[in-house]
């Protein structure tokens, strides 16, 4: 640890992201944006190796904390990071959705759960689903000054939808849904796509890709 600015290593960082519960923050500063998001890419880039020997819960609680209202990464979007870094980082998301997502998460569809079914899935799983309904990435798409990154989100949103897994594709329509508002000709171009590619989809999962494609999703 640098002992000017009492800021944590890219190990520490995560070993206190991934410990649950999150304890109180054992430095004095978090790390600059750009570097905050460099540590983001190399966590997005390489997720099994940061959580490897982790439970499905625990890994899912830790990104809710970085990810989740308020996380890490709204550093993403900070003015001091550099756009080709912002970039990068959107698009690591692809591999976080291939290699954590598609591999861990189960196939219960979190958009038909209620609070009396027996079982939810784990904190993976929900923050699978709901990565693109924090209000951390989707900004951007609505903000002036950040339309470099919407390429590169509707991009990964394309992306997981072609991934082999429920989860995936599900968070993928939840993300467009929210985007329709503010996007309605870009999304239903990509929903029509993903329906042509998978003739013989769960009718419930057709069903909230219509709802996503003129933007009713939850």
């Amino acid at each position: 640890m640098d002992d000017a600015l009492q800021i944590p290593s890219f190990q520490e960082w995560v070993t206190y992201c991934f410990t649950d519960p999150v304890p109180k923050i054992p430095w004095e500063d978090d790390p600059p944006p750009e570097t905050m998001v460099r540590y983001l890419v190399q966590l997005f880039e390489a997720p099994r190796v940061a959580t490897a020997g982790l439970s499905d819960e625990r890994i899912g609680k830790g990104l809710w904390h970085i990810c989740g209202y308020d996380g890490y990464l709204k550093s993403a979007r900070d003015d001091d990071v550099p756009h080709d870094l912002q970039i990068r980082c959107i698009e690591s998301l692809k591999v976080l959705y291939r290699d954590l997502f598609a591999v861990r998460c189960g196939p219960l569809l979190q958009h038909l759960l209620t609070p009396d079914d027996p079982v939810k899935g784990t904190a993976l799983d929900t923050i699978c689903y709901m990565l693109f309904d924090l209000s951390q990435i989707e900004g951007a798409t609505t903000t002036i000054g950040e339309e470099h990154l919407v390429d590169p989100i509707f991009d990964v949103l394309e992306y997981a939808l072609g991934l082999d897994s429920v989860a995936c594709q599900e968070s993928a329509l939840h993300g467009l849904g929210h985007l329709w508002l503010f996007h309605s000709k870009r999304v239903p171009p990509i929903v029509d796509r993903y329906l042509a590619a998978h003739p013989d989809l769960d009718e419930r999962l057709r069903s909230y890709a219509g709802a996503a494609r003129v933007g009713v999703v939850r």
